[in-house]
């Protein structure tokens, strides 16, 4: 599961990836180099604590074999900051999405190391224009009764 993370200091947004069956949170920091991984630990802990919980209200962590009762396994937290980098203070956010679509494509898309941000942002754009459009299309012959299931 995606979900864009803003630490406690609300310095940096951050894509965190939560795997259910390995109870894992990857966090991808594209500010590595100023935002160093002790501040991303701690900025995190919330999350960390209060996604355990969710899972097991859910009911998410009886499907994991290896569960043996609610608080039965703590979140595994690995910090990424291989992937390209911001350059300033104020890219995070589209970093944050450049990293979802790196990792839905199965990294078959590269992330320049330097690139034109706002053309970038009109991409992201336009990507979700497109896509908003193909929803549009679906919820007109009635998709919007179908709901989420997790499994």
């Amino acid at each position: 599961m995606f979900m864009s993370m803003l630490p406690t200091n609300k310095a940096n947004w951050m894509l965190g990836v939560l795997q259910f069956r390995s109870h894992t949170l990857t966090v991808f920091n594209s500010a590595g180099k100023t935002y160093r991984d002790w501040k991303v630990l701690e900025g995190i802990e919330p999350y960390v604590k209060i996604l355990p919980v969710l899972m097991n209200a859910l009911g998410i962590s009886k499907k994991d074999p290896d569960f043996d009762g609610p608080g039965s396994k703590e979140l595994k937290v690995y910090i990424n900051s291989t992937l390209s980098q911001q350059t300033n203070g104020h890219d995070c956010g589209v970093f944050v999405i450049l990293y979802a679509l790196y990792i839905i494509r199965n990294g078959r898309c590269s992330i320049l190391h330097r690139f034109d941000i706002n053309k970038c942002r009109l991409g992201i754009a336009a990507l979700l224009y497109k896509y908003q459009e193909m929803y549009a299309k679906h919820a007109k012959r009635g998709l919007m009764d179908e709901g989420i299931v997790i499994e």
